[in-house]
């Protein structure tokens, strides 16, 4: 199909030719005629007009020996025109030619990482594992600044001259690696200041952030079930149950469980406890999976 424009041109350029080729093959018919009286009154001079050579065909048509110049009328009508058409034939198959590989650049997808940077829901926090230089503290709670030990304000303070420094929370990103380009779904951050430390759940962000302590007797049942009501909530927003399956479990308070099948998995072991201790299993394993991927 040609565009307009050059459909206008191919119409005018055919008929131009149409009416010149008629014109011709009657100029040629009325010189082999002689240009008798018999073929009516020309325009002017010799010039007749253009379609006078069909009138010609059907009064003089029976007669003999003028077959010939019938044929060649009609070759000098059918030739240019015929020339014409192979022409623009050519000319519209070589811009289809042309713009098949424009359009082929067009039609090709964009990349499984900018199509997930696109299709990211706002507001969403990227998935990345912080270093203790990028770490930021935990969420504030309800009345100040909350620390992860659960000392309110006072744990803003520095520390004292001989005791450690507390260590910096960790963040790790979660995300559904093998759907990352379909769905461009991501997990939101898990934040783990301490693991003795209760989680709650933020539903809109989809963040696990550090509020109150939890103590040292106490089981990790409350950590267990709020997870469970993260997981809950999350698969009712977003309908993708099969992403959370154990992405989060915590057996008891010294081991902690990371795992889900299309996510990271980070195993701290019985006995060791502790951010630093679950942030070297975490960047680990982070590496461990990039050299895999």
């Amino acid at each position: 199909m040609l565009p307009r424009a050059g459909f206008i041109k191919f119409v005018v350029l055919g008929s131009l030719t149409l009416l010149a080729s008629l014109w011709a093959a009657t100029q040629y018919t009325a010189y082999k005629f002689g240009y008798s009286s018999d073929l009516g009154e020309p325009l002017f001079g010799h010039l007749y007009r253009p379609f006078d050579c069909f009138v010609w065909v059907l009064y003089f048509g029976h007669l003999p020996n003028t077959q010939a110049i019938w044929l060649n009328g009609l070759g000098i009508i059918t030739l240019p025109n015929a020339v014409v058409l192979i022409v623009f034939f050519l000319l519209g198959t070589h811009r289809k030619l042309a713009e098949r590989p424009k359009a082929a650049r067009r039609k090709t997808p964009a990349p499984a990482s900018a199509t997930a940077s696109l299709a990211k829901p706002q507001g969403e926090p990227p998935p990345e594992v912080s270093t203790p230089a990028t770490t930021t503290p935990p969420a504030t709670g309800q009345g100040g600044t909350q620390h992860a030990s659960g000392n309110g304000a006072d744990a803003t303070k520095p520390p004292r001259a001989g005791t450690p420094a507390p260590a910096p929370p960790l963040a790790c990103g979660l995300r559904g690696r093998d759907r990352v380009a379909e769905s461009a779904f991501l997990h939101g951050l898990l934040l783990i200041s301490d693991v003795k430390a209760a989680l709650v759940v933020d539903r809109r962000s989809g963040q696990l952030s550090s509020r109150a302590p939890m103590s040292t007797t106490g089981t990790v049942a409350s950590v267990g079930e709020q997870i469970a009501a993260h997981l809950a909530k999350t698969r009712a927003a977003f309908g993708e149950a099969d992403h959370f399956d154990g992405l989060v479990e915590f057996e008891d308070g010294k081991a902690v469980l990371i795992a889900t099948p299309r996510s990271l998995l980070v195993v701290v072991a019985q006995g060791e406890t502790g951010p630093a201790v679950l942030r070297r299993a975490l960047l680990k394993r982070v590496a461990e999976r990039g050299q895999m991927l």
